[in-house]
């Protein structure tokens, strides 16, 4: 029989800390960073976090082992409130890499879903209309950008309207730059 460890090994490295996320058998899994001066923030609540995966989105989050309900970057920024990771990696949870938002924002910074086939935020097939469709949601209503014959302008016209609607929380589309002929 396995036995749970009782908090996580960690690895200090200037003013930041890794806290190794491990199995009950004590392989590693993942790592979180948080800044060191949060430390002790950290461990007042508690010595052990696990790795969450989101199985919708497949976002990684460290939860507080003994109460699933309690994350790692809403223990440095306050329970309670929404919190979004800048860079999309639920494991940062450096103060640099949060900021408070609302749900709408938190779902605007979001990766594409993992049902996705376009590659593309924003963007999908009409398999009617034989074209790309461009669009993204607004104060809860979806808006359609328009139908496309390229991918790529789908995604650069969602793009356009992640900035305008969106701000600094528009997750755009990477887009691939054309080769030099």
């Amino acid at each position: 029989m396995s036995r749970q460890r009782e908090k996580n090994r960690i690895i200090i490295s200037d003013d930041i800390i890794y806290l190794i996320l491990e199995t009950k058998q004590g392989i590693e899994r993942a790592r979180t960073i948080i800044d060191k001066e949060d430390y002790p923030k950290v461990l007042a609540f508690g010595r052990k976090f696990h790795l969450k995966i989101n199985t919708f989105n497949k976002r990684k989050y460290a939860l507080y082992a003994r109460n699933n309900s309690v994350m790692l970057h809403q223990i440095i920024m306050g329970i309670g409130k929404q919190i979004d990771h800048i860079n999309g990696n639920g494991l940062d949870n450096r103060k640099c890499n949060l900021r408070f938002c609302n749900h709408a924002q938190n779902n605007w910074n979001s990766k594409k879903n993992i049902t996705n086939t376009s590659g593309f935020k924003g963007v999908c097939w009409s398999k009617e209309k034989k074209k790309w469709i461009a669009s993204i949601r607004v104060n809860g209503y979806q808006y359609y950008l328009g139908y496309f014959d390229n991918l790529i302008k789908a995604a650069k016209t969602y793009n356009r309207a992640a900035k305008k609607y969106h701000g600094e929380f528009a997750k755009l589309n990477r887009i691939p730059m054309k080769k030099p002929k």
